[in-house]
């Protein structure tokens, strides 16, 4: 390996120096990617549990801008529920399910790496929640955001609503950027409406708990949304695409999610 040029990483939020490297890349015995260019960091990334990032996005250093080529431009993943369970990542058009509804993919040269959908509505417990379109006019789907983020109006609007169906539980402290969250200890069956996100041309992502909670030391339950006062931007993130199949088809200008696509 070959050190190239030294990279400055500033789209997360520590930014951290390292090399740029060129090198063979073997997916599989017939999947190799000569001259494949990646990055080394000199610090941490993502902390213990994690190992590295994987680009996904259309910027040219990512795997699936540089694989797209010999797989084609279009990629599909599956995230599990917990680190005990099975996910996938699959580039190509193999094996794709015949369930997933898609929804076009859209674009804005503000960002032109990001994948945005139209996100037509949210819904808690079948009841849409009253905001205006224009909340949602951009709306990104991010692997690598852990919570989904909404702007002001659509978060306090989701959060009110939400809690009208919590009032078994009792309310604690937030967690962190998260303000809506329980104390669930002693609570054997937990329980919570079910949330809805629902894309142009009728493609869904339908909550369970898992999708719609994140729970921290086996007591405390927290609504897994936060406010983004930056961007102004809806981010629609992983914790809320857990289980389900979702499609990058990058040549066809379309994003689609299947339920079931793992545990």
């Amino acid at each position: 390996m070959h050190p190239t040029a030294l990279v400055l990483i500033s789209q997360i939020p520590a930014a951290l120096k390292g090399n740029l490297i060129r090198d063979t890349l073997t997916l599989t015995p017939s999947a190799v990617l000569p001259n494949f260019v990646f990055g080394c960091s000199d610090g941490d990334i993502g902390g213990d549990l994690t190992t590295g990032l994987i680009g996904l996005g259309r910027g040219k250093a990512s795997l699936f801008s540089q694989a797209s080529e010999k797989f084609g431009k279009i990629f599909s993943y599956c995230l599990p529920s917990s680190p005990n369970s099975m996910g996938y990542l699959a580039i190509g058009r193999t094996g794709l399910p015949p369930h997933v509804m898609y929804t076009p993919m859209l674009t804005t040269p503000t960002w032109p790496s990001l994948y945005f959908v139209g996100l037509a509505a949210i819904k808690v417990a079948d009841k849409t929640l009253p905001l205006p379109p224009t909340v949602y006019s951009r709306t990104v789907i991010d692997s690598g955001t852990v919570i989904t983020r909404l702007p002001p109006m659509a978060y306090s609007t989701l959060r009110s609503e939400f809690r009208k169906y919590m009032t078994d539980y009792t309310p604690v402290p937030p967690m962190f950027d998260l303000d809506a969250c329980d104390d669930v200890s002693r609570h054997e069956n937990l329980k919570v409406p079910t949330v809805e996100l629902l894309f142009d041309d009728g493609a869904s992502l339908t909550l369970d708990f898992d999708g719609t909670m994140i729970m921290k030391d086996d007591y405390k339950a927290c609504l897994a949304f936060a406010v983004n006062n930056d961007t102004g931007i809806n981010i629609i993130g992983n914790n809320q695409q857990k289980k389900y199949t979702v499609v990058y088809d990058v040549a066809n200008a379309k994003i689609g999610v299947g339920a079931g696509g793992c545990d």
